[in-house]
């Protein structure tokens, strides 16, 4: 019965205890705080019983030197006031200690260290592998490696081919005379490449790179010109081209900071190309059996020396570059008609030398300006060696809310080279010479976002180019100049990353170039290698999980081509207008069992267009491909 009482009163003694204690630690404090806003140095003395010194007011204790000296039998020897015994923290001021701390201790942190190198995350491969009608295969591969390491291996690989479709020579081309119709002839084509790159860290900053790539291509077609070898000699001939090419780079990469970075970069292209011709000709006198064959070869080597670091004002970046291409080739022609052999085999070079000094000034986040000059030396077998400077001009506008603006002026002395030109135009046909082109450019590119989803974007591009590479109707030929200016637009609309993406762009060309005459007397104004104009437009949607559903449609505006027509032993070359005004509309739609595997179905050309991109040469009509794709 008395055991409650008791208890309460126990309790009530040990909270009256404990609020007593509380209570006068917070009047000492308020105390403290009122009487002196900066913190006591006296706080820094040990504890000291009251009963060993006599306090007088605001004592506080001095120490004539490094040894204390006792006060009233206190012992210099403090019990845990401090961690080192040699040192006496109690001597220090307050930026003393602060400096005895590392520096690191008091910054915050600002997330994980910046990382130069990139590294893969994850092995996997993944690409297509389909087959259409024509007997038209296609593949396409990538893959990387190198998980959890400092090596990584990457590559990519495509292929695309189609067999020869059916065609008769059409009222624009040539058939020789007494025919009573045009022959038929086929096309086919087949395009392979692949590379594989490696990547390789040897210290916290820099590593080695290292590529290997190879090409394998050809095209068959017939072609219905006339030899502008011999005067009036028309010919129908089955012709094959082939491309191969095989290349190796090997570069270093040292990248210390953000702006400071050194890379070093050699590589070696080899590229052959050989074209065979066989049909028939027709001269005064009959036709004849016709034979022809040309070999190209191609050495090509560059090296590539590039440093950038910043400067001692904040937000100045310098960057210098040093490249030397160049290439020594070989071209040989022969032929044979009527028994009369004819032919050339000519050893040729050319060569580029570049120094470019770039200052980048960095405004604010994404905005910057940047100037410099670029020095270029060059040399070919046709024309004499000049050493040139062009400006660098750049402005980019990256802070300015919805809008973005970039602009570039310069100039440049560059040669695209066998292997560049040959797959530009699907080795049809084959450049006679290697000139180098001198270009003076200015562009300017901008893009607004509506909203975060909506963008619309707009560009304005100029050249001019002396003595530029172009691909007319009967070859490649190189005027004295030509000037491009090139308006496009377009805009982008993502309803959702994965449910509705649209998007839609459109360019014109519009060219002015010297006239020239070619070796058969013709003059030409425009090209074939450049349509007027082009519009893109497409969406991709994902009507359900796993689903991959695309449309896209391509308009060719027109180009210029030459007509032959042969009339009682003369041939008559006109231009004519409309070569390549096509539309090409396209579907394909996917479809991922898994994560891993699916399939697919494609049409190309759902509209069953006839066309030709280049001269004697016809694209394929509609063409249903299927396959499956995978990733690993």
């Amino acid at each position: 019965m008395h055991v409650l009482p008791v208890f309460m009163r126990h309790l009530f003694l040990t909270l009256f205890f404990v609020m007593s204690v509380f209570t006068s630690q917070a009047q000492a404090q308020s105390q403290q705080e009122g009487s002196s806003p900066q913190p006591d140095r006296s706080a820094l003395l040990p504890d000291i019983d009251p009963q060993d010194i006599e306090i007088r007011g605001d004592f506080r204790a001095r120490f004539a030197g490094i040894a204390r000296q006792p006060i009233l039998g206190f012992s210099p020897n403090p019990r845990v006031f401090r961690i080192d015994p040699n040192r006496m923290p109690f001597m220090e001021t307050p930026e003393e200690v602060v400096a005895s701390v590392p520096l690191s201790e008091l910054e915050p942190q600002l997330g994980p260290p910046r990382v130069f190198m990139e590294y893969p995350s994850e092995s996997n491969i993944f690409g297509y592998i389909g087959l259409g009608n024509y007997v038209s295969p296609e593949a396409a591969i990538a893959f990387r490696t190198g998980s959890g390491s400092a090596t990584r291996v990457s590559g990519m690989l495509n292929w695309q081919s189609s067999e020869g479709v059916a065609r008769q020579l059409d009222g624009n081309d040539f058939a020789l005379p007494g025919n009573d119709f045009a022959p038929e002839y086929n096309t086919s084509f087949r395009f392979f490449n692949g590379n594989i790159d490696l990547f390789s860290q040897r210290t916290p900053t820099s590593g080695i790179t290292a590529s290997l790539r190879g090409r394998s291509d050809f095209t068959n077609l017939t072609t219905s010109l006339y030899s502008p070898s011999t005067a009036f000699n028309p010919r129908n001939t089955e012709r094959k081209t082939s491309l191969d090419e095989a290349g190796i780079s090997v570069g270093w990469i040292n990248q210390r900071s953000v702006f400071d970075r050194f890379s070093a970069d050699i590589s070696y292209d080899g590229t052959f190309m050989d074209s065979e011709a066989s049909g028939t000709a027709w001269v005064e006198g009959g036709a004849s059996p016709i034979n022809s064959e040309f070999d190209f070869t191609e050495h090509r080597a560059k090296l590539s020396l590039a440093r950038s670091w910043a400067g001692s004002r904040i937000g100045d970046v310098f960057s210098t570059e040093l490249n030397l291409d160049g290439a020594l080739y070989n071209r040989k022609w022969d032929e044979t008609v009527f028994e009369s052999s004819m032919g050339s085999d000519i050893d040729e070079q050319w060569g580029i030398g570049e120094a470019s000094f770039v200052w980048r000034r960095e405004l604010t986040s994404g905005n910057r300006i940047s100037a410099g000059l670029r020095f270029f030396t060059a040399y070919d077998d046709v024309q004499d060696a000049v050493v040139m400077a062009y400006p660098y001009l750049g402005w980019q506008l990256r802070n300015a809310g919805p809008l973005s603006i970039t602009a570039e002026i310069s100039g440049e002395i560059s040669n695209p080279g066998l292997s560049e030109m040959a797959t530009g135009n699907r080795t049809t046909w084959f450049a006679d010479q290697l000139l180098n082109e001198r270009m003076v450019y200015g562009n300017i590119r901008a893009q607004y976002s509506l909203f975060q989803d909506f963008e619309i974007y707009g560009g304005f591009l100029a050249s001019y180019t002396l003595r530029p590479h172009m691909y007319t109707s009967i070859g490649w030929a190189n005027p004295e100049y030509l000037l491009l200016i090139r308006p496009s637009a377009g805009i982008t609309y993502h309803l959702s990353p994965k449910l509705l993406s649209i998007y839609a762009d459109v360019r014109f060309n519009i060219t002015e170039i010297e006239e020239f005459r070619a070796s058969d007397g013709a003059t030409y104004t425009e090209f074939t290698g450049m349509e007027r104009y082009r519009v893109t437009a497409g969406l991709r949607s994902t009507p359900f999980q796993n689903a991959v559903f695309r449309v896209w449609a391509d308009y060719l505006g027109p180009r210029y081509h030459t007509n032959a027509r042969f009339d009682r032993g003369q041939i008559f070359a006109s231009q004519a207008d409309g070569f390549g005004d096509t539309l090409l509309m396209h579907v394909q739609a996917e479809y991922r069992i898994s994560g891993l595997v699916g399939f697919y179905v494609k049409a190309v050309n759902l509209l069953n267009n006839e066309y030709r991109l280049w001269e004697n040469y016809d694209e394929r009509p509609l063409q249903i491909y299927g396959g499956v794709t995978f990733n690993f």
